[in-house]
């Protein structure tokens, strides 16, 4: 169980070779609601249920409470910071903006398959791109200690369902 990432080739697939664990693990994630639909009445007092076509909400894994002296903290930081978009996309120029998340702890990146009349949750990568990567330093005094580390993503990818 846990969070894992790898990176993504130019045209969007999954480099296999790149799957990594995070280590620390995020503590908390920040997820929005799960099938995000509009309802409107019509004229006649029909209930109209709209949903897009792409999810586009932002959501969070979040670590709290990290230090300078959190064993694998530079490791750590230094992966998150390779998974920013913007970064990736102004690099030596052969690297994809997308990257993959997949996390097997909350199920809410799972996949929806359909099995007869039966849907179920398949646990798989997801293609991400990550608009951010932040460090929020904490009020108190002392030795340098992070209040929130996290990163911001929201989901790019044609193949997941769950919205």
């Amino acid at each position: 169980m846990g969070f894992h990432f790898a990176y993504a080739s130019l045209d969007g697939l999954i480099d296999s070779g790149t799957i990594t664990d995070l280590h620390p693990h995020p503590l908390t994630v920040s997820y929005p609601d799960t099938f995000e639909k509009t309802t409107l009445v019509s004229r006649d007092g029909q209930a109209l249920v709209q949903r897009g076509s792409a999810d586009t909400r932002s959501r969070k894994w979040i670590w709290d409470a990290a230090t300078l002296t959190t064993p694998h903290y530079a490791k750590l930081i230094q992966q998150l910071i390779s998974l920013q978009s913007s970064l990736r996309e102004t690099g030596s120029g052969d690297l994809s903006p997308w990257v993959y998340l997949k996390e097997d702890v909350t199920g809410d990146l799972n996949k929806l398959s359909l099995s007869g009349d039966t849907w179920g949750e398949q646990e798989d990568y997801v293609r991400v791109q990550v608009t951010s990567v932040t460090e929020k330093l904490a009020t108190r005094g002392g030795n340098v200690k992070y209040s929130e580390v996290s990163i911001t993503f929201y989901i790019d990818d044609d193949t997941w369902n769950r919205f």
